[in-house]
């Protein structure tokens, strides 16, 4: 199985897009009804965790957890395609 070199642009756009949202967008101006759809970033319950410990701000302990668990779950689904191609990973890198 050979993995497609192209399909790496779409990713690495989304992953700047995710780290410009977390990083300026704050959580207060996301509408309430869109405010599920902006805590799928991984990114944002440590962004917001760390702005509301600086700032004294109440902190969103429900956007800490969908982090951690979005987190894990990318870090399981990773770890499996990892050593499902492992033994072709070197020979494309």
């Amino acid at each position: 199985m050979s993995i497609p070199r192209h399909r790496h642009g779409p990713a690495c756009a989304s992953a700047t897009l995710d780290v410009y949202l977390a990083d300026y967008l704050s959580g207060d101006l996301v509408p309430q009804q869109w405010q599920w759809v902006y805590e799928l970033n991984p990114l944002v319950g440590i962004v917001e965790g760390f702005r509301a410990s600086v700032l004294g701000l109440d902190f969103n302990w429900r956007s800490l957890a969908v982090s951690a668990a979005i987190t894990i779950r990318i870090t399981h689904y990773s770890t499996y395609v990892f050593k499902r191609l492992e033994d072709e990973f070197a020979d494309v890198v």
